[in-house]
């Protein structure tokens, strides 16, 4: 019924291999079916190949797709891993197989050159998990087709796009999934082991999570704040802290714990309160910064945000830190209380003036008097 003197001779030899499709179909029927899926395999194979006309495909795409839908599933199966390896087919043949039942598509999803992003994207919205799942593992995914995938919440999806090793996650995706392992915590080592994901990232995860998963975290990636810190659970500190609020800055009770717990260990020192700084982890600061210089937590914010920066230069010779940490310390904590805006530079000279011409001596006494002060109040 397809035959045509307009036609050609590709198109005709592609006819006369499908013109036994009766006994091809018998065999599609029976157990054994391997013998007649690589038939029509090979019958589609060898007509990609030909040279037809942009009729003759759509033609050729309208054959299969209604071939293929009175095949049973396992053969449907068995045909779509075996077209997945094609790297041309009639786009209808390939989104036909594509949204067909997972056991059917699966396969295909992951491994067929012929899908382009927009196909991917309609699929992804059409159908379910399964779908996602399969087109989660493709060696090439373009950043939206992820994040669309990573937007989905779906559990075992994430974890295919985790354990992807042929694809680059976006910015966005490693957001999103840095909110979902915290619901999810399932998967939070497959998102700790991924190159992209920043140890800054790992350290905001690491302050939103229970003990138990703090310690897979410094296991896997040895955060240098936590050394001396998370072997010990935090529940087992008998010391009641309370959250500190200064505006949008929250210094948690889990931050003052760690911050006592370094103290108490000796491990709290400049080096850590720089780390934590240079991560932008601004509570955990305060929270070291308090418990190293014994200055009430709820007198530090006024004390870095003083607009003139008259205290904190006496404060920190007293502590015997060295002139680049203090301009260092002002300038962060400024930074980042301020929204990125710097102190004025005129500020910070003066800053700097007074603290190269103050003593160890008067900078000790005023130290003594602020403390004092603050445990009267």
């Amino acid at each position: 019924m397809y035959l045509d003197n307009n036609l050609s001779k590709e198109f005709d030899s592609f006819l006369v291999q499908l013109h036994d499709s009766e006994r091809v179909l018998e065999l599609a029927k029976e157990r054994k079916s391997p013998t007649a899926v690589a038939a029509l395999a090979d019958v589609i194979a060898v007509a990609m190949q030909a040279d037809l006309t942009v009729t003759e495909a759509e033609l050729a795409a309208d054959i299969l797709v209604d071939l293929t839908k009175k095949l049973e599933i396992q053969i449907r199966a068995g045909l779509a891993l075996r077209l997945s390896a094609l790297e041309r087919l009639p786009l209808r043949l390939a989104l036909h197989i594509a949204n067909d039942v997972p056991e059917v598509a699966k396969a295909f999803l992951e491994n067929t050159p012929v899908l382009g992003d927009m196909d991917l994207f309609y699929i992804i919205q059409g159908q379910g998990s399964e779908h996602w799942q399969a087109i989660a593992k493709r060696q090439n995914l373009s950043d939206k087709v992820i994040n669309l995938l990573v937007e989905k919440e779906d559990a075992l999806t994430s974890e295919n796009i985790l354990n992807n090793e042929h694809i680059a996650l976006p910015e966005r995706s490693i957001e999103m999934l840095m909110d979902f392992v915290q619901q999810n915590t399932a998967l939070m080592v497959q998102f700790a082991k991924r190159g992209e994901v920043s140890e800054k990232l790992l350290l905001e995860l690491y302050w939103k999570v229970n003990a138990e998963q703090r310690a897979v975290i410094t296991d896997l990636v040895g955060l240098d704040l936590s050394a001396n810190v998370i072997d010990e659970q935090l529940q087992d500190i008998g010391v009641d802290f309370t959250n500190v609020t200064f505006g949008q800055l929250n210094v948690t009770k889990d931050m003052q714990a760690t911050a006592r717990k370094m103290k108490e260990s000796g491990s709290l020192d400049v080096k850590k309160m720089s780390y934590a700084l240079k991560n932008d982890q601004l509570g955990l600061f305060y929270a070291m910064f308090a418990e190293f210089s014994e200055i009430p937590l709820g007198q530090l914010d006024e004390i870095f945000r003083e607009d003139q920066s008259k205290v904190f230069p006496v404060v920190a010779k007293a502590l015997g830190l060295d002139r680049s940490t203090f301009v260092c310390f002002l300038l962060q904590t400024r930074k980042l209380r301020n929204n990125g805006l710097l102190i004025d530079h005129s500020h910070l000279y003066k800053a700097i003036q007074l603290f190269n011409s103050v003593t160890v001596e008067m900078a000790d006494t005023l130290m003594k008097q602020l403390t004092s002060a603050a445990q009267t109040a």
